[in-house]
Parts: C-alpha cells; sequence; structure tokens
C-alpha cells in the first residue's frame, strides 16, 4: 500500500487547519477530481411524491491516484505490505446468501 501525507511534518499546525478550512483545501483537492455526482430518485403515491437523494461516488484508479497526489504537493512516505483474507473464502460465512 502506497502511502502519502499532506502535510510537511508529521504533526498538524495551524497553518495546516487553515488550509483545511479554506476553499482550496488540499484534502478536499485530492478528492475533487474523481468525485462523479449521483442522483436517485424515489418516487411514491403513483408520483405525486418524489424524494431526491443526492451523493457522490469516489472512482480512481491507483495509478491515477498517485499521479494525482503528486501533482498536488503530497509527500510520498515508505509503502506498506499487508496480507489480506479473501472474501467470501468461507462459504459459511455469507451473510443473506444460500450455501452451496
Amino acid at each position: 500500500m502506497q502511502r502519502y501525507r499532506l502535510r510537511v511534518t508529521e504533526n498538524a499546525t495551524e497553518d495546516d487547519f487553515d488550509d483545511y478550512l479554506s476553499d482550496g483545501s488540499r484534502f478536499f483537492a485530492m478528492f475533487r477530481p474523481f468525485m462523479h455526482e449521483h442522483d436517485r430518485l424515489y418516487r411514491f403515491f403513483q408520483g405525486s411524491l418524489i424524494l431526491a437523494h443526492n451523493t457522490f461516488v469516489h472512482s480512481v484508479s491507483q495509478d491515477e491516484w498517485a499521479s494525482h497526489l503528486a501533482q498536488i504537493g503530497t509527500v510520498p512516505m515508505s509503502p506498506e505490505r499487508h496480507s489480506v483474507e479473501e472474501l467470501w473464502s468461507n462459504p459459511s460465512k455469507r451473510v443473506g446468501r444460500e450455501n452451496s
């Protein structure tokens, strides 16, 4: 897993906090190019009541993410490796699915 840090130093400073709260925050700039708006409409009572749900989906490849983080000036940190258990490796652990 490749890691990046937005701050130059390990500990946050008042300038880091001011940046986080600013309109041009580097924290939110990290995600902005990869956020895609997603709307869903729910219709009730034959369409006489409509409930709208608006959210965002974050979708990016690891290469695009690394390239973008380099462009906005993040600090690369040493990578880490973690083993991950295979999802659904044991059929009895499947929730809401019938075991075969």
